[in-house]
This record gives C-alpha cells, sequence and structure tokens, in this order.
C-alpha cells in the first residue's frame, strides 16, 4: 500500500540535518507540502541546499526553543497554508 500525503501540510523541525532533510525530501516525495525549520545559520548555505533537496518546500527559519518563534511559524504557516496536518 502507498502512502499518498497529496494536499497534506507537514512542518519538519530540524531540517536542514541529515535525518530532518531525509525526512521532509521523503515527505515531499509522497505529495505533502513541506515546511521545514531550522536554526538560524551563518550563512544561507543550509537553507538553499535545503530548497534544491525539496523543491516546492517552504524554509523558515525557527529555533525551536523561541516562543516567539513559534509564534512567527504559526502565523506562517497560516498565511500561506491555513494549518498543517
Amino acid at each position: 500500500m502507498a502512502i499518498d500525503l497529496s494536499g497534506r501540510t507537514a512542518l519538519v523541525t530540524g531540517a536542514t540535518g541529515g535525518i530532518g532533510q531525509a525526512i521532509c525530501v521523503a515527505l515531499a516525495e509522497v505529495g505533502a507540502i513541506v515546511i521545514g525549520t531550522d536554526l538560524p545559520a551563518s550563512d544561507s548555505t543550509p537553507a538553499k541546499l535545503w530548497r534544491d533537496a525539496v523543491p516546492g518546500g517552504q524554509y523558515l527559519v525557527l529555533d525551536v526553543l523561541d516562543e516567539k518563534g513559534w509564534a512567527s511559524v504559526a502565523e506562517a504557516v497560516g498565511a500561506e497554508q491555513g494549518s498543517l496536518d
């Protein structure tokens, strides 16, 4: 049985790391709309590599320990996707 997540929205933290990026790619391959988040980097390389690996995905900077950061991500997701699945 194949998994079909077409039209579903997923948020992945730690998205520029090995496991996080692999999860993002796997979700995108089965049709999910993927929103990847990670800590701010000193340059844009991790975000660019993530965008290259997950075409059509949305990347947001997020420190998961920052409550205001979560509020910003929730607002951005709500504006773009409506909600998460």
